[in-house]
């Protein structure tokens, strides 16, 4: 089943690569918030000037190839703002500006190889990957610049141009991907509470309603200094998130933590997450959700498919899917 987001506004939905959800998180909520509408607006960019002369070899086999490895997200700023006044108490250009010249530093994305790898081969990227998978062993460290050329207009509008080295994981993942509501995402106040959010709703997109992470992964995720306790974690960190994101979104999350012997060191912690029961009639919802996304042209599915996908969700009777 494949969602395409084409600039759908209506949905409010972000479809966003897993490898960025699970990558060190450093935006604040309104840096983070220009981030996920500039994901929702992105559509493939055609102009292979751009980057002929940063990766000349690869352009040439990707043309052969037909495949596309630019995109672009149009963004007018003062909609933005008047859209998400909660988020964004001004409207000129200048406080953009400095909230454009902070994200600068935290476009690079600090990233699983053996992941990146794997997704870029499995569509049809090899030669982007090829050098790196001779020296994967030997990397400390991967990141990807996640955009190359950022252009905003004296009348508010913003243009951003996508590397190719991350745009083919915004258009063309079938799989490994997670979709999620921008409004949800808008309730919530605290860094902390966006990033747990679209992790814990990548884990229920991989069927994951119970799992365990170390510390470690958690100091990542949160980009969390190593001087603190993993009782300060817990207390300071995860609770109040959780919290928030247990009143203010669908879904419900349990957290325990996990320790080295009784009452030892907190070494990782237990998740259960779930998704509250929407209002209404299920099969009035899915007509809905689904009349609004053939319209915008954001869904492009077989029946087949469809039929497929909505037999695996948990709570769709077969008689739902099948009508």
């Amino acid at each position: 089943m494949i969602f395409r987001l084409m600039g759908v506004k209506s949905l409010n939905l972000v479809k966003e690569p897993n490898l960025l959800i699970e990558a060190k998180q450093k935006f604040t909520k309104d840096e983070g918030i220009v981030w996920f509408w500039i994901l929702a607006t992105a559509k493939f960019y055609k102009d292979l000037s751009l980057v002929e002369e940063l990766i000349p070899n690869e352009v040439e086999s990707l043309k052969e190839k037909g495949k596309l490895f630019l995109a672009t997200s149009i963004v007018n700023l003062e909609e933005l703002a008047e859209k998400y006044p909660d988020v964004f108490d001004r409207k000129n250009i200048y406080y953009f500006k400095r909230i454009l010249k902070r994200m600068e530093r935290k476009v690079m994305f600090e990233v699983d190889i053996e992941k990146y790898i794997s997704a870029m081969e499995e569509l049809g990227y090899e030669n982007l990957v090829s050098k790196l998978k001779s020296r994967k062993d030997k990397i400390a460290y991967f990141g990807i610049t996640t955009i190359i050329r950022i252009v905003m207009t004296k009348d508010g509008e913003l243009e951003i141009v996508f590397s190719p080295y991350i745009a083919p994981l915004i258009f063309e993942l079938k799989k490994r991907f997670t979709l999620y509501d921008f409004e949800e995402v808008l309730k919530l106040n605290s860094r902390t509470a966006i990033i747990l959010y679209r992790f814990f709703k990548e884990k229920i997109g991989l069927k994951q309603f119970n799992f365990k992470i170390s510390v470690e992964v958690i100091r990542h995720l949160l980009d969390i200094n190593e001087n603190i306790q993993s009782s300060d974690i817990r207390s300071k960190y995860l609770k109040p998130a959780i919290k928030e994101i247990n009143e203010k979104t669908s879904l419900k999350v349990i957290v325990k933590p996990l320790r080295r012997g009784r009452g030892g060191k907190i070494i990782g912690f237990q998740f259960s997450i779930e998704e509250k029961k929407a209002k209404g009639n299920l099969a009035e919802n899915l007509s809905k959700l689904l009349e609004t996304l053939v319209k915008d042209r954001a869904l492009e599915v077989s029946l087949g498919e469809l039929i497929e996908a909505l037999l695996t969700l948990k709570r769709v009777n077969p008689a739902i899917a099948l009508w």
